[in-house]
């Protein structure tokens, strides 16, 4: 038979090998399922919730099979021949809920999982949703007349080891009432930016003839990102309503020049990539101002009395900008965008030679919290990538037995590990030593031996150190003594003045989490009267009795400060 002929015979065959294909399909087992969307704060019925079962094998050339529906308005869902044998990941979302798979702080967490057995009709299952908070007011001046078109931001506060960041979650503008709404927040504690409306002047510059008065950038509630008991507490309240905020009017000076590269006089030509923000705070907190250059660098930009640091997102100004009483002309702002840096790297009484395994040294930009690796050539110099010349901090991390015992940057000690790389030309020096100090922890429960999972750290006591992480020990760089959970080994101690503060009664998940709280020197701080304090000397071994503190304080102090 000819080619052409055969083609009959194979479209039957074809058909008949389909056809076995779904008969075989059609004799697969299914079952059902059944449950509930709720809403869990008030624990009411979720209607018009997607929910969705998708199907767990996701390796190979196995495409994954999903199953979806939608609740009723009772919240019920069903699925109807769910393949049976399988193992599903369950979740669901809606209009001005969480979603069911995401933490307050957007994070994953684990889903639910369901097998469904063949015939098996599975009942009760509820998932809960998280419904979304609002925050809303009016921005009114002094005398209560509404202000608007300002920018209200709405920021979390997240405590990380190296102190407060703020994030933007949401925005609005006020209406000509000066009122704003704010929706679709995840639960938590908030702090409010509000930017007065075209508060840059933008290129060019202006003259006035008095004095002028203007609504700066700030917060509220004032200072609230320093003590976190003063944030807007949404977390379990669904809603803050009518929230006032009263801002008066400052007196703002016009600083008037120029803003050019360093070397090259090149003007910077930016539209709002240029940012004021006050001197001695960390730009994540600070108010930021942002303002724009014309095509040769020339700005007016206004600003109250005080000091000044001038930022772009890859440069800092090497000069502080000091802001009197008065309007300031033919300003220079000289940025550079790329630090050159030298330096040397040694360990006491050791020759130079390779770095040893475990030791590592970064800087950590302050503005992006981007790390940068440092080589530690064998030669005893430290070799830099392209750096911004922004400010940084010193990141180390140490072998055991081995600890960094000093920072300089040019002639200055640099303890706390913070360096201004706008400062040219100066070279850092780093020095290790080994004459590390061990100490041993006794814990001491109140209810006679520690309950739960515990966690511990050992940090310095000393202020400048606060921030230097390579010098803090917390439970994962600790061993038991002996077995006995209440008996704690902490090796590798730099000498010098420490707290030690331990905690018990933690779930797993708590003692897992534990680690990046304790290293944040605002969550020890609410621990001070209980830590227990020691001194380590050069190469000594010391004992120190600590005291647990309840699981209920631990949660207590990760609620106020989240």
């Amino acid at each position: 038979m000819n080619a052409r002929g055969s083609a009959p015979a194979l479209l039957i065959s074809v058909a008949m090998l389909t056809g076995q294909a779904q008969s075989v399909d059609s004799a697969k087992k299914t079952g059902t399922i059944d449950g509930v969307v709720v809403n869990s704060a008030t624990h009411a019925p979720v209607k018009k919730a997607v929910v969705v079962l998708r199907d767990q094998r996701q390796s190979g050339l196995i495409v994954p099979f999903t199953y979806s529906t939608v609740s009723d308005a009772t919240g019920h869902f069903h699925f109807n021949a769910v393949e049976a044998g399988q193992s599903y990941i369950l979740r669901a979302n809606a209009e001005g809920f969480m979603n069911s798979w995401e933490r307050p702080d957007r994070s994953s967490i684990p889903e639910p999982t369901v097998t469904v057995g063949e015939d098996q009709h599975l009942v009760g299952i509820s998932l809960s949703l998280e419904p979304f908070r609002v925050i809303s007011g009016k921005v009114l001046d002094v005398n209560g007349d509404p202000l608007y078109s300002f920018f209200i931001d709405v920021m979390r506060v997240d405590l990380q080891r190296d102190g407060a960041h703020l994030y933007e979650v949401s925005s609005a503008t006020t209406d000509d009432h000066g009122a704003y709404r704010i929706f679709n927040l995840p639960p938590g504690r908030y702090l409010l930016r509000i930017m007065p409306p075209n508060f840059d002047h933008g290129r060019g510059i202006w003259r006035w003839e008095q004095p002028e008065l203007g609504y700066v950038p700030e917060f509220y509630p004032r200072g609230a990102y320093l003590s976190r008991a003063d944030l807007i507490d949404v977390t379990t309240a669904m809603r803050k309503e009518g929230i006032e905020i009263r801002l008066r009017r400052a007196v703002l000076h016009h600083v008037r020049g120029r803003a050019v590269y360093a070397n090259s006089n090149h003007g910077v030509a930016s539209q709002g990539g240029l940012i004021a923000y006050t001197a001695g705070i960390e730009p994540q907190l600070a108010p930021l101002v942002p303002f724009t250059t014309s095509a040769d660098g020339s700005f007016d930009v206004r600003l109250p009395s005080g000091e000044f640091r001038i930022c772009c997102s890859n440069g800092l100004a090497r000069e502080k900008l000091v802001v009197a009483d008065r309007d300031l002309d033919d300003v220079t702002i000289t940025l550079l965008l790329r630090a050159s840096l030298f330096g040397t790297w040694a360990i006491e009484s050791i020759p130079p030679g390779p770095a040893p395994a475990g030791l590592r040294v970064s800087l950590d930009n302050l503005m992006t919290h981007e790390s940068a690796d440092i080589h530690l050539g064998a030669d005893g110099k430290l070799v830099f990538p392209r750096l911004p010349a922004v400010e940084y901090r010193v990141e180390v991390s140490t072998p055991r037995g081995l600890y960094l015992k000093s920072i300089r940057y040019g002639d200055k000690d640099a303890a706390d590990g913070r360096l201004d790389l706008s400062d040219t030309g100066l070279a850092l020096n780093l020095v290790f030593a080994a004459d590390c100090g061990q100490l041993n922890i006794h814990l001491q429960s109140p209810t006679g031996s520690p309950r739960g999972s515990r966690a511990a750290v050992i940090a310095p006591a000393e202020e400048q150190f606060a921030m230097r992480f390579d010098l803090v020990r917390t439970s994962q760089n600790m061993e038991s003594i002996d077995g006995h959970e209440d008996r704690l080994f902490a090796p590798g101690l730099a000498p010098g003045s420490y707290k030690v503060i331990a905690f018990e009664g933690l779930t797993q998940e708590e003692g897992r989490l534990a680690d990046g709280l304790l290293r944040s020197p605002q969550f020890r701080k609410l621990f001070d009267r209980q830590a227990a304090s020691v001194a380590i000397s050069s190469g000594g071994r010391e004992t120190v009795d600590v005291k647990t503190v309840p699981a209920e304080a631990y949660r207590a102090a990760e609620a106020r400060i989240r």
